[in-house]
C-alpha cells in the first residue's frame, strides 16, 4: 500500500520542483525542494536520517549531493559523456576512452543512420543507466522509436540530480567492448585521490565483484546489489590505472571513475558524479563501514 502512495509522491515532488526551477525568481524555492526531496528519499531508502558526521559513505554522497557542486560547469560538462571524453583526453592523452563511432544529434539523423559495423552499443549522452546493444541493421531499425525517445528524455527530471539540468540530447554509439576486457569496474575518489577500486566481472550473471583499498586489500562488500566474491590477483596495471585516476580526479572532492579491463589493459569508460544518487544499499553494515573507512583513510 506504501509504495503506490510513494511512487506518486515521488512524481509529485519532482514536479513540483521541475516547475519552480523553470522560473528564475522561484529558483531558490526550487533548491530547497530539491534538499527536501533528497532527505526524505534517503529515509526511505536507508530508513535513516543523514548524519552530518561524514564517516559513512551515502552520508559523504548525500552532501555531495545537495551541497550546490552539482550544479557547476565542469561537473555539468564532464556529465556528458560525449565531452567527457574530451576531458579525458585532454587530462590523459588519446587513445584511453571506448572509441566514438557516431554522433545522432536529431530524430532525422536516429533515422538515417546506416552502419554495416555491428554490434554496436547505443547511449544517451545526457542519461543515465540507458544502454542498447544492437547486433545488425534490422535491430536498429526495430528500435527508432525508442531511441528517438531518448533524445527527449530529460533525466534530471527523473533524478533531481543538477549535474544533469539543461544537458543537451544526444545519442553516441561505441562498439561492443570484446571479451578481451572481461573486467568493468570504478574507482572511488575523495579529494582527488582514488581510494576505493571495485572490479567486476561482467560476463558473470551474478555480477561476481570485488573491492580493494588503494593497497589491493579486499573489503569484501558489494554496493547496490547482494555480495558475489570476485578471485582477482593484483592486475599488472595497478597502479597505471591508480595514476590515471589521480589524473582525473584532481579537480573534484569526489568522483568515480568507470572503466573496462583485460589482463593486461583498461579503458576508462565514464565519470561518474554520484554513484546510485547516494541512495545505493551496502551488502552488508560491517560491509559499508570497511568499505567508509577505506574511503575516508
Amino acid at each position: 500500500m506504501l509504495r503506490p502512495l510513494f511512487a506518486f509522491a515521488d512524481l509529485l515532488a519532482r514536479y513540483l520542483t521541475f516547475r519552480l526551477l523553470s522560473h528564475r525568481a522561484l529558483e531558490p524555492l526550487g533548491r530547497r525542494f530539491i534538499f527536501i526531496y533528497a532527505y526524505l528519499r534517503f529515509i526511505w531508502v536507508h530508513r535513516r536520517v543523514p548524519r552530518d558526521k561524514r564517516d559513512h559513505f551515502n552520508d559523504f554522497l548525500f552532501r555531495v549531493r545537495v551541497s550546490g557542486v552539482l550544479r557547476e560547469p565542469l561537473r555539468k560538462a564532464i556529465t556528458d559523456k560525449i565531452l567527457a571524453k574530451e576531458y579525458i583526453a585532454q587530462r590523459l592523452g588519446p587513445n584511453y576512452t571506448v572509441p566514438t563511432v557516431v554522433v545522432l544529434d536529431t530524430d532525422e539523423e536516429v533515422r538515417n543512420y546506416h552502419s554495416n559495423c555491428f554490434p554496436l552499443v547505443f547511449k544517451p549522452s545526457h542519461s543515465s543507466g540507458r544502454i542498447l546493444i544492437v547486433n545488425n541493421i534490422n535491430e536498429y531499425y526495430a528500435k527508432l522509436k525508442y531511441l528517438s525517445d531518448w533524445l527527449k528524455h530529460d533525466y534530471f527530471f527523473q533524478s533531481l540530480e543538477e549535474n544533469y539540468r539543461g544537458l543537451v540530447g544526444r545519442i553516441l554509439a561505441e562498439p561492443f567492448i570484446s571479451a578481451e576486457f572481461f573486467l568493468e569496474g570504478s574507482i572511488h575518489c575523495r579529494q582527488g585521490m582514488p581510494k576505493i577500486v571495485t572490479f567486476i566481472d561482467r560476463f558473470n550473471p551474478s555480477k561476481s565483484r570485488e573491492s580493494f583499498d588503494v593497497n589491493f586489500q579486499a573489503l569484501n562488500v558489494a554496493l547496490g546489489c547482494p555480495y558475489q566474491p570476485l578471485a582477482l590477483d593484483r592486475p599488472v596495471f595497478w597502479q597505471d590505472l591508480l595514476n590515471a585516476a589521480t589524473k582525473l580526479a584532481h579537480d573534484f572532492a569526489y568522483i568515480r571513475i568507470d572503466f573496462y579491463a583485460s589482463r593486461d589493459a583498461f579503458l576508462i569508460g565514464e565519470l561518474t558524479n554520484l554513484p546510485a544518487g547516494s541512495y545505493g544499499r551496502f551488502s552488508s553494515l560491517d560491509g559499508a563501514d570497511r568499505f567508509s573507512a577505506a574511503f575516508f583513510n
